[in-house]
């Protein structure tokens, strides 16, 4: 699990690029809580396939404006650029 964030009255679990969301629903007169789940994925864009320079470090869910983004930060494959740690971020 790599992030979790409460957005639009339901709760979004990141685990790279597959999201859960889950939607609870407390039923007062039978004091019963249910929680009913989805499994999404995040389509990859090309330009994170085909990048071999850049590793992924971790991936954040953010709101801004009412929509829900997943913001990647990447650091540098010392393979392909020794002695260099440039961040990347990207937003998706």
């Amino acid at each position: 699990m790599e992030d979790v964030i409460y957005h639009n009255g339901d709760f979004h679990f990141l685990a790279i690029w597959n999201l859960l969301v889950c939607t609870s629903t407390l039923h007062q007169g039978q004091g019963e809580l249910q929680v009913r789940h989805e499994r999404r994925e995040f389509l990859r864009p090309d330009s994170v396939l085909a990048d071999h320079c850049f590793d992924t470090a971790a991936r954040y869910l953010v709101e801004s404006r009412g929509q829900m983004l997943m913001v990647m930060r990447s650091h540098a494959n010392n393979d392909n650029l020794p002695g260099l740690l440039p961040l990347e971020f990207s937003v998706l």
